[in-house]
């Protein structure tokens, strides 16, 4: 599934769909939300790894290993500065 915060979601255009390749053919994104100024995303999935990206470029910012588990929701705090 995927959504974003009500905050950040009038600011984005519909888009039929968003690819991003993070790991193998058995990887993938579970939770996806924009931060509260809509200039990050972070997103989790099958592989158990967190990670920010600028938004809308999508380039790296952050990597976030070391769940050996599927990452099912992320969320960044009010402020903006810290994922959980």
């Amino acid at each position: 599934m995927f959504w974003c915060s009500p905050l950040s979601a009038s600011r984005f255009e519909a888009k039929e769909s968003v690819q991003a390749n993070f790991g193998g053919p058995e990887d993938y994104v579970k939770a996806v939300e924009f931060s509260r100024g809509g200039d990050h995303i972070v997103s989790g999935g099958t592989d158990g790894i967190v990670r920010v990206l600028k938004y809308p470029s999508l380039k790296p910012v952050a990597q976030l290993p070391g769940s050996k588990a599927e990452i099912n929701s992320v969320a960044f705090n009010s402020k903006g500065d810290l994922v959980r």
